[in-house]
């Protein structure tokens, strides 16, 4: 068709169109460009001079259920073709608006989808936030990975991606460890599964917690967690445990020198409670008492 120069000329109508023009999405929380919006109008203009009949329409309700229905289907299937295409691609070279399209993608094809998960990872990825017209129930911002604290990442990457090492957390931390909330609703979903005898992992964590901005989030640390790279699960439980400990020290130390700055003590208690003071703090920072050994 590029070499077909006589298709750059357009041969005049002989009939008067009737035309629609749109400026919104056919499905609830997806924008249309302001570009594309505007081009949309000039043609409309464009085709009103030349005579033929230019209606505004809106051909789907943003609010129709079953158009909504549709287009998510529509938008499954677009996302998971891309994700088993980027399968076969080295993700450092893919573009980040197809990173993005295929992490959807593995979404899909992982666990399913609905309407709210996948316009909250959408909004998420774009950096934006639902707009009260977009949805009224939406009052917050979404749940960026990026944003947790070291420990409560920690403790998440885990539970999502190591489901050997679910135990050994609901054993040995308490919510109140966690700094986020985000944190420690996840932790608190983990407990009831694993009390309930149900295997903790991304998969139940996700029905398990209703919120659309805290299954996104998971979403994004076990996508995240699997960019780096397969972890042994030995491994990163063992790491787990190094932290536990030096975590467990530190508090000891803590309340060591407390005791040290606010009790009264002979000189062989405090000389001893200084010796057990530097032991503390060598295991906090992951290092053998020099008497070991």
């Amino acid at each position: 068709m590029a070499d077909d120069h006589s298709l750059a000329q357009v041969a005049p109508l002989d009939e008067r169109l009737h035309v629609a023009v749109s400026f919104r999405a056919p499905v609830a929380g997806v924008a249309v460009d302001p570009a594309w919006a505007a081009a949309a109008d000039r043609l409309g203009s464009m085709l009103r001079g030349e005579g033929h009949d230019v209606q505004h329409a809106e051909p789907v309700s943003a609010i129709d259920a079953a158009g909504n229905a549709a287009a998510i289907a529509g938008l499954v299937r677009w996302f998971a073709g891309t994700a088993a295409d980027a399968d076969e691609l080295d993700p450092k070279r893919l573009e980040p608006r197809v990173r993005r399209h295929a992490m959807l993608g593995r979404l899909v094809r992982r666990f399913g989808i609905s309407r709210e998960v996948l316009r909250s990872r959408l909004l998420e990825l774009r950096g934006r936030r639902p707009t009260a017209a977009a949805d009224e129930s939406s009052t917050t911002a979404p749940l960026l990975s990026s944003k947790l604290p070291a420990w409560d990442r920690e403790v998440i990457e885990v539970l999502v991606g190591v489901p050997e090492g679910a135990g050994l957390i609901i054993r040995e931390i308490d919510a109140s460890e966690l700094e986020s909330g985000a944190g420690r609703e996840v932790l608190a979903a983990a407990r009831r599964l694993h009390d309930g005898g149900r295997t903790v992992a991304l998969a139940s964590l996700l029905m398990e917690l209703p919120d659309p901005r805290l299954q996104s989030m998971l979403v994004a640390v076990d996508e995240e967690t699997s960019e780096r790279g397969p972890v042994d699960p030995r491994e990163r439980i063992d790491h787990l445990q190094d932290a536990l400990r030096r975590r467990s020290a530190e508090r000891q130390a803590h309340a060591s020198a407390r005791q040290l700055k606010t009790s009264r003590l002979d000189p062989g208690s405090e000389a001893a409670l200084l010796e057990q003071l530097v032991v503390q703090r060598r295991a906090a920072q992951g290092m053998t008492n020099p008497k070991e050994g």
